[in-house]
């Protein structure tokens, strides 16, 4: 089995506030290729929704790298309301996307590296 690293993004969007928008990231996490979108959690409240996804550097990679697209095209920061301020469409910073072994090590690039998350 190739090495596996777990990913877990989160978004300011939930499935209670605007049901499209959080079902085309859902949708963008399930088209990548060898990766699982293993458990979205959203609430309404804070307006967030909170992915965990697991597959291969590579395939966790492009699934972060599209998630982060996505949520760009698509969240309307300007009519964000939540418990919790806006910040933008991705986490705080909105740059960095860990990515993290089951080993529990942090893999910020591909092994052999290719140009990875940060640099896209």
């Amino acid at each position: 089995m190739g090495k596996l690293v777990e990913c877990i993004p989160n978004f300011s969007v939930s499935k209670e506030t605007n049901e499209a928008v959080y079902r085309g990231l859902v949708d963008v996490a399930k088209s990548i290729p060898g990766c699982m979108l293993f458990d979205v959690q959203s609430d309404g409240n804070h307006n967030r929704c909170v992915f965990t996804m697991v597959g291969s550097p590579e395939a966790i990679e492009e699934a972060a790298f599209q998630l982060c697209r996505k949520a760009m095209e698509t969240i309307d920061m300007t009519k964000h309301q939540g418990q919790h301020p806006p910040r933008g469409e991705l986490p705080p910073g909105g740059q960095l996307v860990p990515q993290h072994g089951l080993d529990g090590q942090q893999h910020r690039r591909r092994p052999g590296g290719g140009e990875g998350l940060q640099e896209k």
